[in-house]
């Protein structure tokens, strides 16, 4: 967009994604002291839509987004320090399919070697982009073939592979000192099931590329911990995590299914670190980029932390149990995702002693049921087990005979994997939310001696009960650290019984200032059922003890459609605590909100501004008036059914369109469709 399409506060422009070490932020409202002061505030955020130190041939679109409060007139880009274009508007990018400035590169102009390209926009320079062109230079691939190769007699050519990835790619206690690939080299891979050894690879410096040989179907099991940078896996199954401790690492176009949807802190270490797919845990890991990777029962889908510099984009993560995608750190982008179903597993108890189970005396159970978090206990159900020698299905039977127990929501099976004490007596309470809690007395004996569901699994007692719970199980989190330059869009998000965009922090021993900064959630369907609680969520303080200290600084929401029932769980769907001192530039704009909400909030004192949004009924639990703009209506969603489709696009009757401040200057919708100036609609989709 031009400089003449703007707002007071930020003007929006199609984002890309950034993968460079540090930002191009000027002035961007934080100031050491920690206070909200802004007297001369400037947000002017801009980022590469292109991945650092990326070896290219032929014609390459490379690409960059920015923010400003007084408009773009140009990105201007320059290589190897000679200017060579100015981009006035965004194109759609032939490789990311997403609206970008967009500077077409033909390679084949410049030498072979390293480039240097810059950009600066209007007036804020952007850090310096590494490419690395090879037109004319040939690079190695080599050959890995589980069923056929030899890491002794191999020698990784088509007609001779190796048989391990460990040995193609140099495991520093292996083979380091054997020929390997080197960078820039490609792996492909035979039909098969491999280990990624953890450790150090070559000391690799342009990406080195795993990947079918053809129309292989290649499994890598158990994962690994990545001590070595450039390493990209492209058509890979995953059955077991990947961890990244150092730089530029690139998950491209796989897919993994986890464990199980299973309690997140029952697991050991290792399985800990199965049940997620994609992580970044260490503070030189950045630089990874995960995109059209397919996430399933896994514990945690992707968890991105570190330094930042991050991209998440295309992938679809489903039936999860904890976040669906987390991060940590500078400079991340979030966008063309889908997640749904990310459903907290219920409160259990399991038996840590095996069957078969002495009860011919009979055991007297007692099951205290909570649903105040376990405040107090108010439900007592009991249940008689009788016989001897029983195994433990037929005590689950015994259980499952009990009226009482049955209807108080609660199912008794055998444990199976991946649940701990595999073939011992499980206890589940189906129906509940996040305030039950259960615990079991009466086993004197300890014939069965229930346990908790936590790592440590205690024995299972009112102050360590079963328990229900939302905590990390959110569709997009960051619940630790600082977070600045994060551009959270076009995403859809649905079927969760938890909390949707959280930005959060986690306290520890001390209170702690964190920053959330330079934050744009845009163009996103964020959409729960009746037990889902916040779905976007800004708190006052952070969680944990002592609390720590939020500060929310250029904050923007547009063009979201953020809705949930009022039945069930009601809380509203999007949080924001103006108690918070904190808070400085929030603009939140042409968002369809509903069914519930605390209402149409003044920012004004903030240096931001609410308005122009649409509320889909009257309640009103604080009781604020409606913005000059906004209004109570209908978006006539074309075919909402919460239990089967998810469809929040406008019907012809919507209320939504030509409603939506017309200067706000996001020119596309959810779908990368073109939004009509003339009827710009609120929300995530552009009416018809």
């Amino acid at each position: 967009m031009a400089k003449t399409v703007q707002t007071s506060l930020f003007s929006v422009f199609a984002t890309c994604f950034f993968l460079l070490t540090g930002c191009g932020c000027s002035e961007s409202g934080y100031n050491d002291n920690g206070d909200n002061s802004n007297d001369e505030l400037v947000q002017t955020t801009a980022v590469w839509a292109y991945p650092d130190s990326n070896t290219v041939t032929g014609s390459v679109n490379i690409g960059v987004v920015a923010y400003y409060s007084e408009g773009i007139d140009s990105v201007d880009f320059s290589l190897d320090n000679g200017p060579v274009t100015s981009i006035t508007d965004e194109t759609i990018n032939p490789d990311t399919n997403e609206y970008e400035f967009v500077y077409t590169l033909n390679t084949t102009s410049v030498s072979d070697g390293e480039h240097k390209i810059n950009a600066k926009v209007s007036g804020t320079e952007l850090p310096e982009l590494t490419i690395f062109v090879a037109n004319d230079i040939v690079f190695d691939t080599w050959y890995v073939d589980s069923s056929a190769g030899s890491d002794d007699t191999g020698d990784g050519s088509s007609g001779n592979p190796w048989n391990t990835l460990g040995r193609a790619l140099g495991t520093q206690w292996e083979t380091q000192s054997l020929p390997h690939a080197q960078s820039g080299d490609t792996v492909l891979v035979r039909t098969g099931k491999y280990d990624l050894p953890d450790g150090q690879y070559g000391a690799f410096t342009k990406y080195v590329t795993v990947k079918p040989d053809g129309g292989s179907i290649v499994t890598i099991y158990g994962g690994g911990y990545l001590r070595s940078s450039f390493l990209k896996f492209e058509g890979i199954n995953f059955a077991g995590g990947v961890t990244a401790y150092k730089h530029h690492i690139w998950i491209k176009d796989c897919y993994y299914e986890g464990l199980g949807k299973i309690w997140p802190d029952t697991i050991n270490e290792d399985e800990a670190f199965r049940s997620r797919c994609v992580s970044s845990q260490d503070c030189d890991a950045h630089n990874v980029i995960v995109e059209g990777l397919t996430v399933h029962d896994a514990n945690q889908g992707i968890s991105l932390i570190g330094q930042g510099n991050y991209i998440i984009r295309n992938c679809l993560v489903y039936d999860q149990n904890g976040d669906a995608m987390k991060f940590q750190g500078e400079n991340v982008l979030i966008t063309g995702n889908t997640v749904h179903h990310v459903i907290p597993p219920p409160a259990w108890s399991v038996s840590k002693n095996a069957g078969p189970y002495d009860c011919l005396s009979g055991v007297a159970l007692s099951i205290h049921l909570s649903e105040d978090y376990g405040n107090t206990f108010p439900i007592e159900i009991s249940v008689n087990l009788t016989g001897a020698s029983q195994s433990g299905s037929q005590i689950a039977d015994q259980f499952k005979a009990n009226k009482d127990f049955v209807d108080g929501g609660f199912f008794a099976d055998v444990s199976e994997s991946p649940y701990p004490y595999i073939g011992n007596v499980r206890i589940v309470h189906i129906a509940g939310n996040e305030r039950n809690r259960f615990y079991i007395d009466g086993d004197d004996s300890n014939i069965f001696s229930f346990s908790d569901n936590t790592r440590s699994l205690n024995n299972i007692s009112e102050s360590t009960p079963a328990m229900h719970t939302t905590d990390h199980c959110d569709y997009i989190a960051n619940d630790a650290g600082d977070c600045r330059n994060i551009i959270i869009r076009n995403n859809i998000m649905y079927g969760g019984e938890s909390q949707g965009i959280k930005i959060d922090a986690i306290g520890s021993s001390e209170k702690i200032d964190y920053y959330k900064e330079n934050i744009v959630i845009v163009n996103n369907l964020i959409a729960g059922n009746e037990l889902s609680p916040r779905l976007i969520y800004m708190n006052h303080e952070g969680s944990g003890s002592p609390r720590s200290i939020l500060h929310y600084i250029n904050i923007m929401i547009m063009h979201n459609t953020i809705y949930k029932p009022t039945t069930g769980t009601v809380r509203t769907q999007l949080t924001l605590d103006l108690d918070n001192p904190y808070i400085t530039n929030m603009v939140i704009k042409n968002n369809i909100v509903g069914d519930y909400f605390t209402g149409d909030w003044p920012l004004d004192e903030t240096g931001g501004m609410m308005d122009y949004n649409l509320f889909t009924d009257n309640t009103y639990s604080a009781g604020y008036d409606m913005n000059e703009h906004s209004l109570l209506g209908d978006p006539d969603f074309n075919n909402v059914d919460l239990a089967d489709n998810w469809d929040f696009s406008l019907g012809q009757n919507s209320e939504a369109t030509g409603r939506a401040d017309p200067l706000i200057g996001i020119k596309y919708d959810i779908d990368w469709n073109i939004r009509n100036p003339e009827t710009l609609s609120i929300g995530c989709y552009e009416g018809m």
